[in-house]
């Protein structure tokens, strides 16, 4: 489920994870994420296989001859996609447009020559950012998702944002875009809201974003 070398799940439980969660949702909800179970099938995907290459967080800390290295798969879609995705980081605001691979993969994260640069996790939406707002061009009447959480949340997202019309993601730990987090969901109107943080996070003596919610 985990990766030796890093404390997240490997990229094959994140897509089963999203699997999960979308099941989830239709059922709970009576939303339809995947009514026809297209974008939950990993027969829909392609796999790349990269043979020990990858070098978690945890692998970094205790230096590559103690830890050793982890197979890495990249998991991205086969069929037809078209996003536009909009960050938030600090004061700067970036917008790209295109394909899932062009728009929600940062590519060069794969290919860093210096095993400790080469942050592979990170191909999935990039390092961390404040907000993300990611528009599926192609289903722009689907449903509306807001994900409050960390980096473990990060693949799940981008295999998210193929099923539903818009997902926003929320990084609250430091320099949250969205300081008043009730204003933000009476405006947006969600269809569904999801958080995936730690549990301890969310009460006394955690970082206090969510008071006043739970």
């Amino acid at each position: 489920l985990r990766y030796r070398t890093d404390s997240r799940w490997t990229i094959q439980t994140s897509f089963n994870a999203f699997g999960k969660i979308v099941a989830a949702i239709d059922e709970a909800a009576d939303i339809d994420l995947d009514p026809d179970g297209y974008y939950t099938d990993l027969k829909n995907y392609r796999q790349t296989e990269y043979p020990q290459p990858f070098l978690g967080n945890l692998g970094r800390r205790t230096g590559a001859t103690l830890s050793g290295y982890d197979d890495f798969t990249l998991i991205a879609p086969r069929f037809e996609t078209s996003f536009t995705m909009t960050t938030n980081y600090f004061d700067r605001e970036a917008i790209h447009s295109g394909d899932f691979t062009d728009t929600l993969l940062m590519t060069g994260y794969l290919d860093a020559e210096d095993d400790y640069e080469r942050v592979m996790y990170a191909a999935y939406l990039g390092s961390n950012a404040a907000q993300r707002i990611i528009e599926n061009n192609l289903n722009p009447n689907g449903p509306k998702v807001l994900v409050i959480g960390d980096s473990y949340l990060a693949p799940i997202v981008t295999f998210l944002a193929c099923a539903a019309g818009e997902v926003h993601y929320l990084w609250q730990y430091e320099n949250p875009v969205v300081e008043d987090l009730e204003a933000y969901l009476s405006a947006e109107k969600f269809d569904v809201v999801l958080i995936g943080i730690s549990s301890n996070m969310m009460r006394e003596g955690g970082f206090g974003f969510l008071a006043g919610l739970m």
